[in-house]
């Protein structure tokens, strides 16, 4: 009789099955990594639209509150930040003349636990181990 024995059969399993193993935990990092872009490509986008809100209002007093092009509740740049498992914190310097937005990162080999992605009305864009209650100031920028 030809074909394969049981134990063949056990070992063709195995390897497909370690393989499996391999490809599934590059793609969930590689799902992690894109979440993480996602929250910092949403936030930098604070930046532009802080221009465009100094501009229009004089001072960036209400920014934080602003769901149209600021980071308020409930506004675009919220939302996608939430989507991807971020949770975006602004604050806004008591005179209006500063704003800091910052979200924690979903961990991966390049966000260790704890990284937090921060951005301010002066240019700043920074990944660092933090919490963003402590690296986005009450004077609106990034520590």
């Amino acid at each position: 009789m030809s074909g394969f024995t049981i134990i063949e059969l056990i070992v063709v399993v195995a390897i497909i099955a370690i393989l499996a193993i391999i490809v599934f935990s590059n793609i969930t990092g590689y799902t992690v990594k894109g979440s993480n872009s996602s929250i910092k490509e949403s936030i930098s986008s604070l930046v532009i639209n802080g221009v465009s809100y100094y501009y229009a209002n004089g001072s960036f007093s209400d920014f934080n509150e602003d769901s149209a092009t600021g980071c308020g509740p409930g506004g675009r740049i919220s939302s996608a930040v939430s989507s991807a498992g971020g949770s975006l914190l602004c604050k806004v310097s008591v005179d209006g003349s500063a704003w800091c937005g910052c979200s924690r990162l979903n961990t991966t080999n390049d966000a260790p636990t704890g990284s937090v992605f921060c951005v301010d009305s002066k240019g700043a864009k920074v990944v660092k181990i933090n919490s963003c209650a402590d690296e986005c100031t009450s004077d609106g920028v990034c520590q």
